[in-house]
């Protein structure tokens, strides 16, 4: 049954792991409170990672990263001590040929108070909290309070040039992010073939997955799903199966192709790990 309400994307998401839902349910479970062209001047000042030698890890990538513990609108102080830059927690599944020190650029002061990032991301949490409400109904687990939870919030921008490699928003292929819950909202597409979205089975091996793999016999693709309107998105219980973003590509060889995501990943703060 499609999602229309909170409380069904959350019914969803347990029942397959993970629930696509569209931009105009997604328009009425926020209750009008987006405005994405709000949006555009923080992915406009978006910057490549870098590794700890202050290398860019991937040109054609780039990002804003904050953590924010669950109902504050400040984010979590910089553990470099710097509050222009985040340090991201790299997954361990990941598998690229780069560094695992990412330091992001921090979101700015001015977006924090965002009415529509606050809403965005107050809809993560509470679709959170209501899986674990549910799941402790079920099955009668024992979950952390949601209040233990921190969001790392992320902007990314893949770029694609004319006659340039193709933009690649998921440079790890196939891969966990350690969360217990990953979102992502499309903000904005512009001349963009591919940067499709694709869950896969747990049995899938990390990276970028082979020819023979993205097959829709092959019992491990569990779905394959484009985000192709601003506000389409896709939640994943992360630990429970795999993800990955596929490479862009212009429709008009002789213009830019430009793929705006927003994503959360929910997982446990440090401190309440046991």
């Amino acid at each position: 049954m499609p999602a229309t309400n909170i409380e069904d994307v959350a019914k969803e998401l347990l029942q397959s792991i993970y629930v696509h839902v569209p931009v105009d349910r997604m328009r009425c479970l926020l209750e009008g409170s987006v405005d994405l062209a709000s949006l555009t001047p923080f992915w406009d000042s978006a910057a490549p990672q870098q590794d700890e030698t202050g290398l860019e890890v991937y040109p054609g990538k780039r990002s804003l990263c904050s953590y924010y513990n669950y109902q504050s609108k400040e984010p979590c102080p910089s553990t470099l001590g710097n509050p222009g830059v985040t340090l991201e927690h790299i997954d361990p599944t990941t598998v690229h040929q780069v560094s695992n020190y990412r330091v992001h650029k921090a979101w700015p002061v001015d977006a924090h108070a965002n009415p529509t990032l606050l809403a965005l991301r107050n809809f993560v949490f509470r679709v959170l909290e209501l899986v674990f409400q549910e799941m402790s109904t079920t099955t009668q687990d024992d979950h952390f309070p949601i209040e233990y939870f921190q969001a790392m919030q992320t902007a990314y921008r893949v770029i694609q040039q004319p006659s340039a490699v193709q933009g690649n928003p998921g440079p790890e292929g196939v891969h966990h992010d350690d969360a217990t819950l990953t979102v992502i909202f499309l903000i904005h597409r512009t001349n963009v073939q591919g940067g499709v979205n694709r869950v896969w089975a747990l049995a899938q091996p990390n990276g970028k997955p082979q020819a023979a793999d993205v097959r829709l016999d092959n019992d491990r693709l569990v779905a394959e799903l484009l985000l192709d309107q601003p506000l389409d998105t896709l939640l994943v219980l992360d630990r429970q199966v795999k993800h990955e973003a596929t490479d862009i590509r212009p429709i008009d060889i002789h213009k830019v192709a430009v793929r705006d995501v927003l994503t959360f990943e929910v997982r446990l703060r440090k401190e309440q790990k046991r």
